[in-house]
């Protein structure tokens, strides 16, 4: 969802752009650019009276990091806090002369609302769109099982509107035929801006583009009224795209999970944007009980690491069952199971009640119902609106918030350590005035993606001068070219279980899940770092594997290779790939680093993929779902392609050796052939010439070589491969290893 919301995004912004402008488009000079071990700080500061600041100093601040001061390294007021990035308008195919202005970004989200409550919102929410600037971009969403999308990223504040009465309405006719066009917009964005089999995302891009600067907005190929967005829109609706079918697919039938769920997505979606987002979340109660705890810490965390403020509107109005009340009420509750507990124990059994007695007392903390509400505004920079039949003043704050806002970097001596740092602003000159302002971070360099809590040790063994090497584990990265501007990269890293070490289940875990008595865990994290020429983490990925299973069963487990694999698209470049696999509870871990070069090529000439050392090749019974590079049609059958490790292939006597790659012939291209050449010590050894097959639809050749291995003894080699077709050639190299086994004891 986050990629279709970008898209949305960027698309908006280029029809601004292409209409004509008075004034040069400023979003360099507003942009903070964030160096390495770089924080950068969004805040609103009010006087005693609620009223806005506009003439703050960076003198009058003072900024405290884990109670440390700091040095303010840059200070500005900013009326527009998001910006597109280059890499942004690339990912969206948009040329790259294009440049958007910044703009504001606020979020509207209906929870689940009673009749009354829906009035309120309704109210509130018109208010708001009314106080909004020209450059302040509005969506609408509701939560029921799942986030809904009602009305994408818009400066239209009719369509604003009309999305806000079906979100205030029930689940009437409108509300369902909106979600349900909001579903189908996910799905089309995904569908054009993802590289498939059979897709052209890039020339589509174009295509609107262009049709967009020539003022014709309907005529770009396979345009209909449902995709007739801006540029800024597509990319915002392009970012959203993801996170919101994951919301869909992962329903929840409790309001907790739903809901901080949802919400959980929608920072996911919105995090790719630099700058500022606010979120207007209009809901009656936002429950969190101990089960729910850790997800809403994680929704502050990652709304922060993200930069999204959250503004809770408390949709009941003035209530005379109060929110002190209501935590009275739930520990009166708890009591009572507690003694209803001990009654119990006199008579040996127990009800349903007591079962959850220690939840129910812990639940306590979390009852009160704007307890949550206020402490994620409090968290996040925003401010809760609430115990008022009026929220007019909250929506007009809101919106001057959007308009008037501070921007301030500092760099915290301790460098990013990965622990979370909190973040205290001061102004001593005016002990009245107020600082809104996200309360804390995690020190981790910035990430394209957010990065989960398990993976945080091994993100700190990847910062180490010294690289950890408990255990081995192969790591290669292979290219095939299926786009010229973007060849698709295929990650792998086969790390042997051998090399790690199960441990018995403890008592802890036993005690919750009695299933592991007796049994061995292992558990492992990898995270993978992708960093360009400058050093920037441009793509991350991370996992964590656990195992269960009796000695023996596990021992034998033990044996096999654990392969992590993942596929990205990357521009032409050189670029870095770090990977570190982590053991919690061993605390062992391995790190290695090797170079990647994405080369470039022309769009209509012959390209060649990698070649990959081939462990085995197995068939398989049925076509993969989605294009994989490694899952190839070869004459007529499917298989499975797996890479050897290290580029190691081991000397099986009656096995022949395997090399595979795909060339991609240009429509109407003449017959392929290949030339292999084996070097040994820098000199020609042995050489082969083979026919290619012909091309399919997509004119790709996808080849498995397979070698006697009489022809080549053990030792290191290099093998070129030379694909030539007409005039056209193309090559690529590969240094490997054959070894003899070792023998059995």
């Amino acid at each position: 969802m986050r990629y279709t919301l970008l898209a949305t995004l960027v698309w908006m912004a280029a029809a601004t752009a292409a209409a004509p402008q008075t004034h040069p488009p400023a979003a360099s000079r507003l942009t903070i650019h964030k160096n390495v071990g770089e924080v950068v700080i969004d805040l609103v500061v009010t006087d005693a009276h609620g009223k806005l600041v506009r003439q703050l100093r960076p003198a009058e601040l003072q900024v405290l990091d884990n109670l440390h001061p700091q040095k303010i390294l840059s200070f500005r007021r900013v009326s527009a806090s998001v910006h597109l990035t280059g890499e942004l308008i690339r990912q969206a195919g948009l040329p790259s002369r294009f440049r958007a202005q910044p703009f504001n970004l606020v979020a509207l989200v209906f929870d689940r609302l009673g009749t009354a409550g829906q009035v309120l919102a309704r109210q509130a929410a018109r208010q708001l769109i009314a106080n909004l600037g020209p450059r302040d971009y509005v969506a609408v969403f509701g939560v029921g099982h799942a986030l809904a999308l009602l009305q994408d990223f818009t400066l239209n504040k009719t369509l604003a509107l009309r999305a806000i009465n079906a979100a205030t309405s029930g689940a009437s006719r409108s509300y369902q035929e909106m979600a349900e066009a909001g579903r189908i917009l996910m799905m089309q964005t995904i569908a054009q801006t993802e590289v498939k089999e059979g897709k052209q995302p890039i020339a589509y891009q174009q295509a609107v583009f262009q049709s967009l600067t020539n003022g014709d907005a309907g005529t770009a190929p396979g345009f209909n009224p449902l995709e007739q967005l801006s540029p800024t829109q597509i990319i915002l609706t392009h970012i959203l795209a993801r996170d919101l079918m994951a919301s869909a697919a992962a329903v929840a039938e409790d309001r907790s999970w739903a809901s901080l769920g949802a919400l959980e997505h929608l920072v996911h979606a919105l995090q790719p944007l630099p700058g500022r987002k606010s979120v207007a979340y209009f809901s009656q109660l936002l429950r969190v009980d101990n089960n729910t705890n850790a997800l809403f810490q994680r929704l502050v965390r990652d709304s922060n690491r993200a930069g999204v403020s959250f503004y809770p509107v408390d949709t009941r109005g003035l209530s005379v069952h109060s929110s002190a009340a209501q935590q009275r009420d739930s520990l009166n509750f708890a009591v009572a199971v507690s003694q209803d507990n001990s009654l119990a124990n006199a008579r040996e059994r127990t009800t349903s009640e007591q079962a959850h007695e220690f939840d129910a007392v812990a639940d306590v903390q979390y009852a009160g119902r704007l307890t949550n509400l206020a402490a994620l505004a409090a968290a996040t920079g925003g401010f809760l609106s609430a115990r008022s039949n009026n929220l007019d003043p909250y929506m007009r704050r809101l919106a001057g918030d959007l308009g008037h806002q501070y921007e301030l970097s500092y760099s915290p001596a301790s460098g990013m350590d990965g622990a979370y740092h909190s973040i205290t602003i001061r102004i001593p000159g005016h002990p009245d005035w107020r600082v809104r302002a996200r309360k804390g971070y995690f020190a981790i360099p910035r990430m394209a993606s957010p990065i989960e809590t398990y993976a945080l040790p091994a993100l700190a063994l990847l910062q180490r001068p010294q690289p950890a090497h408990d255990f081995a584990f192969g790591l290669a990265g292979y290219e095939f070219p299926e786009d010229p501007r973007e060849p698709t990269l295929d990650l792998v890293a086969a790390v042997p279980l051998a090399g790690l070490r199960p441990y018995p289940a403890p008592a802890a875990s036993v005690a919750k899940n009695p299933k592991l008595q007796g049994r061995d865990l292992l558990h492992v994290v990898v995270l993978q770092l992708v960093r360009d020429r400058q050093g920037r983490i441009v793509r991350n990925f991370s996992r964590q594997y656990e195992w269960s299973a009796p000695p023996a069963a596990l021992a034998r487990f033990q044996h096999k290779t654990m392969i992590f694999r993942r596929l990205l698209r990357l521009p032409a470049g050189a670029y870095t790939l770090a990977t570190a696999i982590y053991e919690p509870h061993g605390h062992a871990a391995s790190v290695r680093q090797r170079a990647l070069q994405v080369a470039a090529a022309l769009p209509g000439g012959l390209r060649l993929s990698s070649i990959v050392p081939v462990s085995a090749a197995s068939p398989l019974a049925a076509a993969p779902a989605h294009f994989d590079p490694l899952y190839p049609r070869i004459q007529g059958q499917w298989l499975r392609i797996d890479p050897s490790s290290g580029n190691v292939l081991p000397e099986i006597k009656g096995k022949p050796l395997g090399f595979y790659f795909i060339a991609y012939l240009p429509p109407g291209a003449p017959p392929a052939r290949a030339e292999l050449a084996f070097y040994r010590a820098g000199m020609p050894f042995a050489g082969l010439r083979l026919a290619l097959p012909p091309p399919d639809a997509r004119g790709r050749v996808p080849f498995l070589a397979r070698v006697d291995d009489s022809s080549l003894p053990p030792g290191s080699y290099r093998l070129r491969i030379t694909v030539h077709s007409g005039a056209r050639s193309a090559a690529r190299s590969l240094k490997f290893r054959i070894v003899r086994p070792m023998p059995a004891h």
